[in-house]
Formats: structure tokens, sequence, C-alpha cells
């Protein structure tokens, strides 16, 4: 049935150069912890940060996480949009726009090779194989 949200108002903070800002959903929250949250920020660019904290978010959460909504801003001098960046501006009253990432490998994460991508399909095949002859 419905149940009244409970909303909690807190006294106006003022905003200073620099700080940041998150709007999001418990499936971000309720996989990361406070002390995680503050070092990715100021480990990363915003943007950057932001995909790691989905990331890490998307990973805990697992099969049947919360859906993941973040929105975040940095108040004060801003910093150099990327390429990829979608400028509001640029969007009619009521234009709506999606960005989806491709997943990066983390810094350090050492590459894949060919071989190693051809044992993992001859595993795969060869389990397919002894489930099929069962």
């Amino acid at each position: 049935g419905y149940v009244t949200p409970q909303v909690e108002c807190n006294a106006p903070m003022p905003l200073h150069d620099a700080d940041t800002m998150l709007l999001c959903t418990d499936g971000i929250w309720g996989m990361i912890n406070a002390h995680e949250l503050s070092a990715l920020l100021h480990a990363y660019t915003l943007e950057d940060a932001v995909r790691h904290l989905m990331d890490h978010a998307e990973f805990r959460g697992g099969e049947h996480g919360d859906n993941l909504s973040l929105v975040a801003m940095t108040w004060g001098e801003a910093r150099m949009p990327s390429k990829d960046s979608i400028s509001t501006l640029a969007l009619p009253d009521g234009g709506v726009t999606t960005q989806i990432n491709a997943l990066r490998p983390l810094p350090g994460t050492p590459a894949v090779t060919d071989d190693e991508i051809e044992r993992a399909i001859a595993e795969i095949q060869q389990a397919i194989q002894k489930i099929s002859a069962k």
C-alpha cells in the first residue's frame, strides 16, 4: 500500500568553492560508505569518481542490487569538461539525453591476451559439452 515518505530537512549549509554535492539513490549510498565516497572524490576528477562509484555500487549490489542513479556537481570554478560531456544549455526545453559509458578497466588492470581469451572460450565450450552429454 501507499506509505507516506519520511522527509528530513537539515539546516541550510553554505557552499564553498570546490565543495562537491551528490544526489543519489540508495543503490549508491547503501553500497558505498562515507569514507570510500570521500576517498574516490578526492582521488579522481568528478567525472571519473562518478564512474567508479557507479561501478563499485553495481558490483557490491550484485544481481539483486537496487537501482543506481547519481547526479554530482562541484560548486565554484568548473573543471574543463571532457569531449564526451553533454551541456544542458544545448538541450531544448523538455529535452532529455542519456549517456551510457562503456566499462573501462581500472588503472593497473593487466590486459587480457588473445591466448587467455581462447583458453577461456575452450573451457566454456568443454563445460557446455559436458553438461549437454548428460
